[in-house]
């Protein structure tokens, strides 16, 4: 069982969230309301007036004591420890970030067989909402909190590399992200 459970994440790690997929359309088809919630989720990140970076700890992510750190939708934000931020976000990245990650196109809406590392956090300010994304790069898949708690999700394994160029400037000098291809 342990030799195919490691077989299983080494084929993962190697080909991504979904390696057998031929163009970019969608095996199932999902929605923005799929990743963020709601509308008003949307149009916060798309109109935020300020937004804030934060490194995270993925070593030290809550642990589930069978199954090591993995996301669970209880969790809130702030269950997942910060290594280093705020830093403000300028807003020309905060825009680009935003566009991206509001692109529909860029997501696959099948599970995926991945156990996320979250390593990034972006947090969108628009008046009292807090939309706070936390970004895993080993399976391209993105947590969206509002307020807090979790909404949604995705794995944007069509984005070309437009939310990690994004993500180099946001975070130009932490040295792991800028090795991430």
């Amino acid at each position: 069982m342990v030799y195919r459970c490691v077989a299983v994440l080494v084929f993962v790690a190697a080909h991504g969230c979904n390696p057998s997929l031929p163009d970019k359309t969608p095996m199932t088809p999902g929605t923005l309301i799929d990743v963020f919630g709601s509308n008003e989720t949307i149009d916060s990140i798309l109109s935020a007036n300020d937004s804030q970076a934060f490194r995270l700890d993925p070593s030290e992510e809550p642990i589930d004591n069978l199954h090591g750190p993995i996301h669970r939708p209880e969790w809130k934000v702030d269950d997942y420890p910060v290594q280093s931020g705020p830093d403000r976000v300028a807003s020309k990245l905060q825009e680009q970030l935003s566009q991206v990650v509001a692109d529909l196109s860029i997501y696959e809406f099948e599970p995926v067989g991945c156990r996320p590392d979250f390593g990034y956090r972006v947090q969108f300010l628009k008046k009292t909402l807090s939309v706070d994304i936390l970004f895993c790069f080993n399976c391209k898949i993105l947590m969206v909190y509002v307020d807090g708690k979790s909404v949604g999700g995705g794995c944007f394994v069509y984005d070309d590399g437009r939310v990690l160029n994004v993500m180099k400037k946001i975070f130009a000098d932490d040295q792991l992200i800028q090795t991430l291809k």
